[in-house]
């Protein structure tokens, strides 16, 4: 590929950080296109093409930029490499430098461009392979945590927990007055990493957590499930599970149905980012608050 396009695919990766809303991209070594100037980026889901696109195209106007629905993970472009050609920048929502390992020989490394001063040194490590190489980026950084109904807890004289202990109580006491605890769309295929964060967040912010969650994004070495960390995380997420009344009826709620159920009132608590709580405050005769996910704190025998 030659300078001036790689250089175009370093720019237009540096709007993407403006627009913080993609995970990860990276640009094949490959020729893929006669036209210097013709960009192809692949987006992981339709959204973007009505948000993120249009954006693109006034920032880089003399430009040949094509957008195309790719998917939202790096199958797809695996499948590229070993049939035809990998686009020049390509985004994933949700992927660790683990999942991009066998695409690693057909990416940009964009350690000597400028986008990567946009970052804090100490975080680029996080990004580096093992020839310390950048060849993927994050791009946003959303605080999400659980979304309650104030106004329903204040009706049935619930307490606001503080704790994970005080969340429990909260449950029961919402599933004792046919409300249901929490709504989760278990069907979703990101319920997963979903469900983990919430019931697990402790695990994942101790020295093991921070060390494995580290090793995983960079990609740096052969990452392994730890038996001892990982055996805490799922024996901790099935009593979260266990504790907001899920049933395996759950599995088969979707995002529509679990976020009506919160807007209608039959759930008191439901999970997302500030910006997606404003949008339902806008549609609810209720007060909303924000509620931290809650580690449960072991007991240790000395």
């Amino acid at each position: 590929m030659k300078k001036k396009k790689r250089y175009l695919a370093a720019l237009v990766a540096g709007v993407f950080l403006a627009t913080a809303v993609l995970s990860g991209c990276g640009q094949s070594k490959k020729e893929i296109s006669k036209n210097d100037d013709h960009l192809t980026v692949y987006l992981w889901e339709n959204r973007l093409m009505k948000n993120i696109a249009p954006y693109i195209q006034e920032q880089f106007p003399d430009h040949d930029i094509e957008f195309i629905v790719g998917n939202n993970d790096t199958d797809l472009y695996s499948y590229f490499e070993e049939h035809g050609e990998l686009p020049d920048i390509i985004t994933v929502r949700r992927f660790s430098g683990t999942d991009a390992q066998d695409l690693q020989p057909y990416l940009m490394d964009f350690a000597s461009y400028d986008v990567v001063s946009r970052y804090y040194s100490y975080a680029l490590q996080y990004y580096k392979n093992s020839k310390d190489e950048i060849q993927w980026l994050p791009i946003c950084g959303i605080p999400q945590t659980i979304i309650a109904n104030k106004t329903l807890f204040d009706q049935y004289g619930i307490k606001i927990p503080e704790n994970y202990e005080e969340y429990a109580q909260a449950c029961q006491q919402f599933y004792d007055n046919g409300i249901k605890p929490y709504s989760l769309d278990l069907a979703e295929d990101w319920s997963a990493h979903e469900v983990i964060q919430t019931g697990a967040i402790g695990e994942f912010m101790s020295l093991d957590g921070i060390k494995w969650r580290s090793s995983a994004e960079s990609a740096s070495e052969n990452i392994a499930f730890d038996d001892a960390l990982w055996e805490r995380i799922f024996s901790e997420t099935n009593t979260f599970l266990r504790d907001s009344h899920f049933t395996k009826e759950d599995i088969s709620v979707d995002i529509n149905t679990a976020t009506q159920m919160f807007l209608e009132g039959k759930a008191a608590m439901f999970h997302g980012y500030p910006a997606l709580m404003q949008e339902f405050q806008k549609q609810m005769d209720a007060e909303l608050i924000r509620i931290p996910f809650f580690h449960k704190f072991r007991m240790k025998l000395l």
